[in-house]
């Protein structure tokens, strides 16, 4: 016991006082976390799900569990002994994931299902043979594969049944439909094309094609894939609707190998199935046509890499400087480990505003690194076992901390680097008030985004925009050009210690209004008359609103007479009526946008409900609802930090533009900094989102941008 003391308190205090950049470590279970076999291993599976980061981990008394964690070594514990005993191997934990606040993972050949609390943790169904798992979450159900066929489960025994019993291979899904393949035929030559609802009665073979699949995508107006045929070697190109007659060759086949099919951040890609630098064309959202990307992508990067500050980066291989972290066209950041060395180990993850990975610049092994995407910028994090490498793995994002294991088994938490303490030499004088942040310049067009303030003492000012810059003395950001409308950033200002904070959503609407020097839009001219005004310039008057049933009207003055159409987000999607239905609990102190359109114009207005205003805007200071949102484009999960609603039950939705609930879950709140992780169904089209948090009678609503 002594020993282990002296060790840790060597440890902490070493990286305590190493050089100003280095970041500190907190052990939040020592040598507790499974690693088998190889010092490289990934079995602890770190995952989010709910309040909670879940992990397998081990003790003197059990073999290989699942653990949960709140982020502290006191909260820091097994959740149920499955198999007693200190039973190792074959019934270890796999495949742990997350369904909507509920963990789901695989023990032995057993389903199970957790909420964290060992009551909770019900097994839901055995299985003779788990096979590969690839849990996938499908309209509320887990669909995964299991005895070489297709499951679902909505969590209870009676809900999980086989869908299909062919062998199936990993579902996707197109229209809000699933699709997935089978090998068929006598000798395992052909390819089924298969869709399903997660039922069995809705689900039904689309087309059996020759050949072995070679490729599978999905695009904007259905599936793509190619298959091979064995005996004369023939390559087709396929294209589906999802029917029967709409799945036909795009051409002749050809014994000239053909480019396959794969999806990437939401896109669907074209290139040759080959490493390193290939031509590869990206399909285009709003045409459907195939568009050359350039620089040309490197194919690991491209398909396993993650976004930051506008850019993709990921794990690739060049000859003169050996396996690196490097941009999308393959270049490195930094040749880590020079010459041929590898100086990156998996994949690098994004947290506190830099992209974190294991490297080894071969002298300290392979330990944590980050990077702000220069090779200035990538530095070592903190070296935890010198002389060796430590081998940091599982690197995962929880409540906005950086957590990973390694090789000794070992749980680690990254603290963040702390705002430097105030100097206790006199402050600067006040130049201008208090310090605050004002409407940031922004261009649509370029992208340029310019932080602007007011007010403060004088002394340095440093910007961040989380998603694409760390700290820095430049007020200017690059916005990149998909996230240039309708995305939602969180400005950061710090000055002597103090940080501020300010949400701005893009729009490109800015470009198409009229200078100053002309107030008066001038309607853009069409081939047809357009009809005479017939009221003056069309605008939304005050809407109709009556609390107690919901009954929402909205109003408009002027106009040219031709037909007007009507849409609120989050209530329905453009339509001529002009009456809409608020739910009761977005009746009061609920923000909506406003929309009409009339011959192609479009113009919005600002409506919040309200029941009793005064006892709304009478609630205690400091306990004003808080939502942070990040990251934002999402792709599937995202993680929403809820602050002032401690001690309060708090719902969490996301609706589309028609009303529709596509994520709904409500959760207890201890404490601010809550932290809740939400995802989104496999069949969210790309698009606009809102998430609405509400809390007493409390409620925000953000934008979501679904890639």
């Amino acid at each position: 016991m002594k020993k282990t003391y002296y060790y840790w308190f060597s440890l902490l205090l070493l990286l305590a006082t190493t050089s100003g950049w280095a970041q500190t470590f907190t052990p939040i279970l020592e040598r507790g976390v499974y690693r088998p076999g190889s010092e490289v291993s990934g079995a602890a599976n770190l995952t989010v799900s709910g309040n909670y980061l879940y992990f397998v981990g081990r003790n003197g008394d059990t073999g290989p569990e699942v653990w949960r964690t709140d982020g502290t070594p006191g909260g820091t514990k097994l959740v149920k002994d499955i198999t007693p005993g200190p039973v190792y191997g074959y019934n270890a934990p796999t495949s742990l994931f997350d369904m909507n606040g509920t963990l789901y993972f695989f023990s032995g050949q057993s389903l199970y299902k957790t909420d964290g609390t060992e009551a909770g943790t019900v097994l839901i169904r055995e299985f003779s043979d788990i096979g590969g798992a690839n849990l996938l979450n499908y309209n509320g159900l887990v669909i995964f594969i299991v005895e070489n066929g297709l499951w679902r489960t909505d969590g209870t025994p009676g809900g999980t049944y086989r869908i299909d019993k062919r062998p199936s291979f990993t579902p996707r899904v197109y229209n809000g439909i699933m699709y997935y393949t089978s090998s068929s035929g006598p000798t395992f030559q052909e390819t089924d094309i298969i869709r399903s609802d997660g039922t069995v009665a809705g689900t039904s073979l689309v087309r059996q094609v020759p050949g072995t699949l070679q490729s599978f995508g999905i695009g904007i107006d259905g599936l793509y894939f190619n298959t091979l045929t064995g005996s004369a070697r023939l390559w087709t190109t396929w294209k589906s609707d999802g029917t029967t007659a709409g799945t036909v060759p795009t051409g002749p086949s050809t014994t000239t190998s053909q480019p396959g099919y794969f999806n990437a951040f939401g896109d669907l890609y074209q290139r040759q199935n080959e490493v390193g630098l290939v031509p590869t064309s990206r399909q285009n959202k709003a045409t459907g046509a195939f568009e050359l990307v350039t620089p040309t992508p490197d194919l690991e990067v491209l398909q396993r890499g993650v976004q930051y500050n506008g850019q993709i980066y990921g794990n690739a291989y060049q000859p003169a400087t050996g396996q690196e972290l490097s941009r999308l066209d393959g270049s490195p950041v930094r040749d880590l480990n020079p010459g041929s060395e590898r100086g990156i180990l998996l994949l690098p993850v994004v947290a506190n505003g830099l992209l974190y990975f294991t490297g080894n610049d071969g002298t300290t092994g392979f330990e944590l690194w980050q990077s702000d995407g220069s090779a200035a910028g990538t530095r070592l994090t903190g070296d935890l076992l010198p002389g060796r490498s430590s081998y940091p793995l599982d690197l995962t994002v929880y409540k906005g901390d950086l957590y990973f294991d390694t090789w000794d088994g070992t749980l680690y938490k990254l603290n963040p680097q702390q705002t430097p303490t105030p100097d206790p030499t006199p402050t600067p004088p006040t130049t201008g008030g208090a310090l605050s942040i004002t409407a940031p310049a922004y261009d649509c067009n370029t992208g340029q985004l310019t932080v602007q303030t007011t007010g403060g003492n004088g002394s340095p000012i440093e910007y961040r925009v989380i998603g694409l810059r760390d700290w820095s003395t430049s007020a200017s950001f690059s916005v990149p050009t998909w996230q240039r409308s309708e995305t939602t950033f969180t400005l950061d200002i710090r000055q002597s210690g103090q940080v501020l904070s300010q949400s701005f959503t893009t729009s490109c609407t800015p470009t198409t209004t009229p200078p100053p020097s002309d107030p008066t839009p001038t309607p853009t001219p069409t081939p047809t008359p357009t009809p005479p005004t017939t009221g003056g310039a069309l605008s939304i008057t005050a809407p109709a609103y009556d609390c107690s049933n919901g009954q929402l009207t909205v109003q408009t003055s002027g106009g040219s007479g031709s037909p007007i159409e009507y849409r609120v987000i989050g209530l329905r999607d453009w339509s001529a009526s002009n009456r809409f239905d608020v739910p009761t609990w977005q009746r009061s102190g609920t923000e909506f946008t406003l929309d009409v359109r009339q011959d192609g114009n479009v113009i919005s207005r600002s409506f919040t409900s309200g029941c009793d205003r005064a006892r709304v805007s009478a609630r205690e200071k400091g306990q004003t609802l808080g939502v942070i949102l990040y990251p934002n484009p999402v792709a599937e999960q995202f993680t929403v930090e809820v602050n002032g609603a401690a001690g309060q039950r708090v719902h969490f939705d996301v609706i589309n533009l028609n009303g529709r609930s596509m994520v709904k879950q409500s959760r207890q709140v201890e404490a601010d900094g809550h932290i809740e992780r939400l995802t989104m169904p496999a069949d969210a089209a790309s698009g606009l989102y809102l998430l609405k948090v509400s809390a007493d009678q409390q409620t925000k609503v953000l934008k979501v941008v679904k890639q």
